[in-house]
C-alpha cells in the first residue's frame, strides 16, 4: 500500500471516530430523559458490580456472550414477568451464565433499571413485528379453550402455570432452553410420580427450580398438562405456522434462549 494510501485510510478512519465521538455526546436521549430513580441507580450498581457487561451489551457495548439487554423490559408484557424470569434464570443460571446470589430486592431493582433503560433508547434493531413466544402460545389456548374448554381444576392449573412461566423454558418448538420439554407431550412422556416429585422439588443442576408446590397445586397442574396434551396438536401447529410466517425473526425466541 502506497504511502498516499496509508494517509487517506488513516483519515478516513479518524473522520470515523470523529464523527461517531460528535454524534454520542449531542445524542439528546441523555439531555431530555429524566435521571435514573433510585431503585434503577441501584440496579445500574448491580450491573456493574456483577461485571454484565463483560457477556452482555447495552446499546451495542459489552461483550458478545449474551444478548443486548438495553430492550429487555419492552419485551415482557409486564413488569411481574420481567422480575419473575430474571430471578428464575439468576438464580439457576445456563449452559455459559453462572448463578448469581442476588436478594428479592436487588433483582427488582435491576428489572426497574432494564425498564428504565429501555425508555432511552433501541439497542438494536428489531427486523419484524413477529409475535413472540409467549403471545404464540396464549392465542393458541384461547382457540383451544373454544374448542375443549378445561375443567376447572385444569383451569386454576393453567393459572399457576402462567404464574411460574413455564412456557418460558418448556416451548413447543423444538427451541426450549436448556432442552426442556414441551408442554404438551409432558404428561405423556413423563410418569405422573416423577411429574409430582420435579414440580415439587426441582431438578438440581438442570435449571428446574423448586416450586415447592402444594399438593393442591400439583394435581391442578397436572389436569393442566392432560388437557394441553389432548389439544397438543392445536398448540404445536401454532408455532409452526408462527414458525413459517415470512416476517419471522429471532426476537420471538426469549431473551435468554441466546445463552
Amino acid at each position: 500500500m502506497s504511502l498516499l494510501s496509508r494517509l487517506g485510510l488513516l483519515g478516513f478512519l479518524l473522520s470515523a471516530f470523529a464523527v461517531q465521538t460528535w454524534l454520542i455526546y449531542t445524542d439528546p436521549v441523555g439531555q431530555d430523559s429524566p435521571p435514573l430513580t433510585s431503585e434503577a441507580s441501584r440496579g445500574r450498581e448491580i450491573w456493574h458490580q456483577e461485571n454484565c457487561g463483560v457477556c452482555h451489551q447495552i446499546f451495542g457495548y459489552g461483550g458478545f456472550l449474551g444478548p443486548d439487554l438495553t430492550n429487555l423490559a419492552r419485551r415482557k408484557e409486564w413488569s411481574q414477568a420481567l422480575f419473575r424470569d430474571l430471578d428464575l434464570v439468576l438464580r439457576t443460571g445456563s449452559a455459559r451464565m453462572p448463578v448469581f446470589d442476588l436478594s428479592e430486592e436487588d433483582t427488582r431493582c435491576l428489572a426497574v433499571f432494564f425498564e428504565e433503560l429501555d425508555q432511552l433508547g433501541v439497542g438494536q434493531l428489531s427486523i419484524s413485528e413477529a409475535a413472540p413466544a409467549h403471545e404464540v402460545y396464549r392465542a393458541a389456548l384461547e382457540e383451544l379453550r373454544g374448542g375443549t374448554p378445561p375443567s376447572a381444576q385444569a383451569t386454576e392449573g393453567l393459572a399457576k402455570m402462567e404464574q411460574l412461566g413455564c412456557i418460558t423454558c418448556h416451548l413447543p418448538n423444538g427451541r426450549s432452553s436448556l432442552r426442556a420439554k414441551d408442554l404438551t407431550t409432558m404428561r405423556a412422556d413423563l410418569a405422573e410420580e416423577h411429574l409430582r416429585r420435579v414440580l415439587k422439588d426441582g431438578v438440581p443442576g438442570t435449571g428446574m427450580p423448586r416450586f415447592n408446590l402444594e399438593n393442591g397445586e400439583i394435581e391442578a397442574v397436572l389436569r393442566a398438562l392432560e388437557w394441553l396434551g389432548e389439544g397438543g396438536a392445536l398448540v404445536r401447529g401454532a408455532f409452526e405456522k408462527a414458525e413459517a410466517n415470512p416476517d419471522g425473526s429471532l426476537w420471538d425466541l426469549p431473551w435468554f434462549e441466546f445463552f
